[in-house]
């Protein structure tokens, strides 16, 4: 089958879907792509049952594992994880990019680099009630937020509240617990233990919208990190996080900034965030010693124009607000990766 590129999912109902895949690969020298799940590799065998196309059609096959592999699926079941992480301990299946861990482990990992810890919020992993006391105490609201969350799925906001609290979040409206109360209430939302707690931000607009700027980033042929654009996401009216999917909207960075802080402010703000995106990817590779590909980046901008790291996304979603990256069709917005890809193989000066 020659030079394949793989691309691994969480699951392949209807591999048609794969199409701009298989396009760009073949523009990019690869001579077929390999769509398949983790349970379909074999380790033993070094073969992967995959679908591929052939003269137009999709059809199942064994293959030898590709020369390289891009992991663009989202996984939840732990024996799944698991086999992810065996295949990406394998040296005869490289993947241009790789994972970074959990919330807490990313954090950790900022926090050493030094340009970037004035734009970390105070962050603790939760064990116990007194981790979000304390916090409380100091910042007097706190996000409680999963370790391994997407979408904004299990995010709370507790805030002191008089002689109790006010707990917000899972869907339920903003109920008011006693300081008796509260240690029930956390164990039933924090239950496994994997939470963090961090510092409340206010990054709410003029208008007393939540929002955050994606930046999102994606590496070029010869390993250049590249900006493919920012896209401000302002969260719903009532709401407490920027979710695009909780009723929320998109719009361009500069005429959003322009809006809230003036022209001038606006461009330095707006130049602050591109050198940040770029500090925290190199930083992270460097920190980490691992291959990244893609990261899409939560960065908050508070009243006073402070910029905030929030959240880095190792899989960051596309196709909400795709005009305002000027990604608009699919094959937009994989081919960087796609290229790099096709670098790293010609063993050109791809970065580590």
């Amino acid at each position: 089958m020659g030079n394949m590129l793989g691309i691994m999912t969480h699951r392949v109902t209807k591999p048609e879907r794969f199409e701009p895949f298989f396009h760009v690969a073949a523009q990019e020298g690869f001579g077929g792509i390999i769509v398949f799940t983790p349970h379909d590799a074999d380790l033993q065998k070094e073969t992967i049952a995959g679908w591929i196309r052939d003269k137009g059609r999709w059809k199942r096959k064994d293959v030898p594992f590709p020369l390289i592999s891009h992991d663009v699926g989202y996984y939840r079941k732990p024996e799944t994880i698991q086999k992810v992480k065996a295949l990406k301990r394998q040296e005869k299946m490289p993947f241009i990019g790789y994972g970074l861990g959990s919330k807490w482990s990313i954090h950790k990992a900022l926090l050493n680099i030094p340009v970037l810890q004035p734009h970390l919020p105070e962050t603790v992993r939760y064990r116990e009630k007194t981790d979000v006391v304390n916090m409380l105490k100091k910042h007097e609201t706190v996000m409680l937020k999963p370790l391994n969350g997407l979408g904004g799925e299990g995010i709370y906001r507790l805030s002191s509240g008089g002689d109790g609290y006010l707990l917000e979040g899972g869907g339920e409206p903003m109920r008011r617990c006693t300081r008796r109360a509260i240690g029930k209430a956390l164990h039933a939302i924090c239950r496994n233990g994997k939470y963090i707690v961090q510092q409340w931000l206010d990054i709410r607009s003029q208008e007393g919208r939540v929002y955050d700027i994606r930046s999102l980033m994606q590496k070029g042929r010869q390993g250049e990190w590249q900006l493919m654009g920012f896209c401000v996401r302002e969260g719903g009216a009532g709401k407490f996080t920027s979710n695009l999917s909780g009723g929320g909207s998109a719009h361009q960075v500069f005429p959003y900034l322009e809006k809230n802080y003036g022209p001038e402010r606006a461009g330095e703000i707006e130049q602050k965030l591109r050198e940040i995106s770029s500090r925290v990817c190199t930083g992270l590779e460097e920190v980490k010693c691992k291959r990244l590909v893609e990261l899409g980046l939560d960065l908050g901008v508070d009243r006073d124009g402070h910029i905030w790291i929030i959240e880095v996304n190792i899989k960051p979603g596309k196709t909400q607000g795709r005009d305002i990256y000027q990604l608009k069709t699919a094959e937009d917005r994989i081919r960087l990766p796609i290229q790099f890809a096709s670098g790293l193989i010609k063993g050109l000066p791809a970065g580590r």
